[in-house]
């Protein structure tokens, strides 16, 4: 991974999004690189898969071009109502 070299030269964590076009897949991998007791260099990493947080951000910005889309398209005023009428 190329931010495994990144890791290694710098201090404190980093992080990196991975976004797999083929598959839908979004990942982030946080890196930290420590040094043990005995001198040695390592980084320690995570990864956490956030497809589905970025598909729920995604939604309300595409029911707002739909709803753009179609109050284009229509010569008379539309609204939304959140509660049925009493």
């Amino acid at each position: 991974m190329a931010g495994d070299k990144l890791g290694l030269e710098t201090d404190g964590p980093r992080q990196f999004l991975e976004l797999d076009t083929s598959t839908g897949r979004a990942t982030i991998y946080s890196l930290t690189r420590i040094v043990t007791p005995d001198g040695e260099t390592c980084l320690v990493g995570t990864n956490t898969d956030i497809t589905e947080m970025k598909r729920k951000e995604a939604e309300p910005a595409a029911k707002q071009v739909r709803y753009w889309a179609l109050s284009e398209a229509v010569p008379v005023g539309i609204w939304e109502r959140t509660r049925p009428l009493a």
